[in-house]
C-alpha cells in the first residue's frame, strides 16, 4: 500500500507544480515529429511539455509464462524473435498489466500480487509493462503515455506473429495506465477483446475529450472500477468519476473507500494522530498509505476477484449512489447482475453499477436490503433507527439513516441498503432501537412488517407479526425465512 500512497502523493504534488509552471505555446508539439505525435486536438492540453525520447522512456516488458516466476524480458528495440511455448503459449489468454504514475515493477507490491494471483488461479501469459523512467513529473508522464502505448502495440504485434489472437488479449491499467491501455486499443483499431480500467487517472484527463482518454470504443469490452473519482484536492481525487466503459463499477460510490483518509489532508491527519499517540515506528508507511488509499482500492478489488474467494463483488445498475442506498435499485434487469473485477461480463447488465465493499481484505461487501412497513394507523415519524442483526454465522449492528433522518409515513414501505461486515448466515433475530428527532415526530411507531434480504444470495427474512417500536427502547424481533 505504501507504493500506492507514494504514487498518489507524487501525482498531487506534480499536478500542482505543473499548474503553477510556465506553459509552453499551444502551437508547439507535445511529441517529437519522429515519434509521430503532435500537440494538437484532442491532445492539445498537455501544458506544452515535450516528451522524452523513446530511448529515455525505454519501457520494460516482462513476460511470465504459466507457472513461471522468472520473467523473460522483451526488448522493444529488437522484436524480430520467435517464442517457444515455454515462454509464450498462444492457447492461453494473455494479460497486460500496466501501472500508473509513480509506480515501478520492482517497487510496487500490487503488481507482483496481481501477477501471482493470475498464475495461481489459471493458465495465462502475463506481460508487465514498466515505464517509471517516463516519470520526471506528472504532465511529462501524460505526454509520454502515448509513446509507451505505441511501443506496447509493437510488442503485441510481435506476439501476434507468435500466435496471439486478439480475442484472447486483455489489458489491465491502473490510473494513468488505464489511459495507456486506451491508446493501445485505438492504435489497434479497437480489436482488442477487453480493457479494464482501474480508477483511471483524473488530473488533467477530466478536461480532455473522450478521444484522449479511456472510452468504451477502445476495445470490444471496456470495464472500469472507480474508487477515488472526484476533483483533486487535499483529500485525494486521483481518479476519474465519469463513465469510461461499457460497464462502470462504483464501489461505495466510487469517490472514497471505507477506512481511507486520502490525500495530503488524510496523510496529515494520520501523522498528527500517530504523533500524539506516540506510535512513531511505522509513521512513514502509515502516512503514505493514507494518502493514496482509495485510489489503490480499485486494484485491490480486482486482485481479490482473481482469487475466486468468497467475494464476488456483485453490483446493481443504478443512476446514482443515493438511489442505491435507498433500496430503489435492487433488480439487475433481464440480463442479470454483473460483478466488479475479473469476472465482469459484457453480456450482463451494463452502465453505472453500484456495490458495497468493506475495508478489510478480502474486501467482501455484505449488502442487506432492509424494508420497514408502518401499520396503516401509524402517524408520520422522523428519527433514526439502529439495528442489530444476529445470524447463524455472525452478527453486526448498522444504522439505517447514514444519509440523514428517516422519514416514514403510514402505509408506505421504507427501504435502505446497508453493509454489514460479515456473512451473517441464516438470520435469526434483529433488535431495533428508535430515537425520535423533530418536535412533532411520534414517540412510537407501529410496524406491520420488517424484512431483511441478503442481496448476495437473495435470501429474505421477515418478522412473524406486527410490532411496536418506542423512543429509546430496544425491541427484539425473531426472523423467519420467507
Amino acid at each position: 500500500m505504501a507504493s500506492t500512497a507514494s504514487t498518489a502523493a507524487c501525482v498531487f504534488g506534480a499536478v500542482l507544480v505543473s499548474i503553477l509552471s510556465p506553459v509552453s505555446s499551444r502551437s508547439e508539439r507535445c511529441f517529437p515529429s519522429k515519434a509521430g505525435f503532435k500537440d494538437v486536438w484532442p491532445f492539445d492540453e498537455s501544458a506544452g511539455d515535450f516528451p522524452k525520447s523513446v530511448d529515455n522512456v525505454d519501457p520494460v516488458f516482462e513476460l511470465y509464462s504459466a507457472g513461471n516466476g522468472v520473467p523473460y524480458e522483451l526488448d522493444h528495440k529488437n522484436l524480430n524473435i520467435t517464442l517457444d511455448q515455454r515462454k509464450f503459449n498462444p492457447k492461453f489468454a494473455t494479460k497486460f498489466i500496466i501501472h500508473g504514475f509513480g509506480n515501478a515493477l520492482n517497487k510496487s507490491v500490487w503488481i507482483t500480487d496481481m501477477r501471482k494471483a493470475f498464475q495461481v488461479n489459471g493458465d495465462y501469459n502475463i506481460i508487465l509493462v514498466g515505464w517509471d523512467t517516463a516519470f520526471p513529473h506528472y504532465i511529462q508522464a501524460v505526454c509520454n503515455s502515448r509513446i509507451v502505448a505505441r511501443l506496447t502495440v509493437s510488442v503485441i504485434e510481435m506476439l501476434q506473429e507468435n500466435g496471439l489472437d486478439l480475442s484472447d488479449l486483455h489489458l489491465i491499467g491502473h490510473s494513468l495506465g488505464a489511459h495507456v491501455s486506451s491508446y493501445v486499443g485505438r492504435m489497434m483499431d479497437s480489436n482488442i477483446s477487453r480493457i479494464t480500467g482501474l480508477d483511471p487517472a483524473g488530473p488533467w484527463f477530466d478536461t480532455f475529450g473522450t478521444e484522449a482518454k479511456l472510452d468504451p470504443s477502445d476495445a470490444r469490452f471496456v470495464d472500469v472500477i472507480h474508487s477515488n473519482g472526484h476533483l483533486l484536492n487535499f483529500y485525494g481525487g486521483f481518479g476519474l468519476l465519469e463513465q469510461s466503459g461499457h460497464v462502470d463499477f462504483y464501489p461505495n460510490g466510487g469517490q472514497k473507500q471505507p477506512g481511507c483518509s486520502d490525500g495530503v489532508g488524510g496523510g496529515t491527519e494520520t501523522f498528527v494522530d500517530k504523533f500524539f499517540q506516540g506510535t512513531m515506528d511505522d509513521m512513514e508507511e502509515s502516512v503514505l498509505s493514507a494518502v493514496g488509499c482509495s485510489h489503490g482500492r480499485a486494484y485491490e478489488i480486482f486482485i481479490e476477484s482473481i482469487k475466486g474467494g468468497p467475494c464476488r463483488f456483485k453490483s446493481y445498475p443504478c443512476p446514482n449512489l443515493a438511489e442505491f442506498e435507498r433500496g430503489i435499485c435492487t433488480w439487475c434487469g433481464i440480463n442479470g447482475c454483473n460483478y466488479a473485477g475479473l469476472h465482469a461480463n459484457p453480456h450482463a447488465s451494463g452502465g453505472k453499477q453500484f456495490l458495497q465493499t468493506s475495508n478489510k481484505k478480502p474486501l467482501c461487501g455484505h449488502s442487506v436490503l432492509v424494508a420497514i412497513t408502518p401499520a396503516e394507523r401509524a402517524n408520520a415519524l422522523e428519527g433514526s433507527i439502529t439495528m442489530f442483526i444476529q445470524g447463524s454465522s455472525g452478527s453486526d449492528a448498522v444504522t439505517l439513516n447514514s444519509g440523514g433522518p428517516i422519514h416514514m409515513w403510514q402505509g408506505i414501505r421504507w427501504k435502505a441498503v446497508v453493509s454489514v461486515t460479515t456473512d451473517l448466515g441464516d438470520m435469526e433475530y434483529a433488535t431495533l432501537l428508535y430515537k425520535r428527532q423533530g418536535l412533532f415526530s411520534r414517540r412510537r411507531l407501529r410496524v406491520s412488517k420488517l424484512t431483511i434480504e441478503n442481496m448476495n444470495n437473495n435470501r429474505r427474512y421477515s418478522t412473524i407479526s406486527e410490532f411496536r417500536i418506542r423512543n429509546e427502547k430496544h425491541v427484539k424481533l425473531m426472523l423467519k425465512e420467507e
